[in-house]
């Protein structure tokens, strides 16, 4: 396995997209050699303390270290978090009235009455529709940011885990 590749896996080993197939040959590549670079020194010693059956002892204070940066990185999330609890209230609040809505809205309908298209115009209701679209398109991408934002702060935690056993 050339460098480049072993860079790419353990990347995506960190950051939890491996399959298991590229786990293994990870597992293998640091297990099984005889020689690891020097510069992989680090991240075999990572699948050793996973993936090995020997003990490997921890760095003095490690314990210490790692619940004070758990501690400053909960003090930080804390009102992010809090945030994040109102936003699956106020999502949760939306489609509970939505469907309220629809219900009530069934019920109200007559058997025989026929839904009537709202527009006249084919040009109003595709403008109409685009804005709505659009309007659906900034959601999502608001949504797709939080997910990467929690993908970013995930990595950072990793790297300030990994940062503390080396030392």
């Amino acid at each position: 396995m050339n460098d480049k590749e072993l860079k790419q896996l353990l990347e995506a080993f960190y950051s939890g997209a491996t399959t298991e197939k590229e786990e293994q040959l990870l597992k293998e590549f640091f297990l099984n050699s005889e020689t690891v670079p020097e510069k992989w020194e680090t991240d075999r010693k990572c699948f050793l303390a996973l993936y090995d059956e020997q003990d490997i002892p921890l760095p003095e204070g490690i314990e210490k270290r790692l619940e004070q940066k758990i501690n400053e990185l909960s003090c930080v999330s804390q009102p992010r978090s809090a945030k994040r609890i109102l936003y699956w209230i106020g999502s949760a609040a939306a489609i509970a009235l939505l469907c309220i809505g629809i219900f009530i809205n069934e019920i109200r309908l007559p058997e025989n009455h026929t839904i009537a298209d709202t527009y006249t115009d084919p040009m109003e209701a595709a403008q109409a529709a685009e804005e709505i679209l659009t309007f659906m398109s900034l959601q999502l991408n608001k949504g797709i940011e939080q997910i990467i934002e929690a993908e970013q702060e995930i990595y950072n935690i990793n790297k300030s885990i990994f940062e503390q056993l080396k030392d």
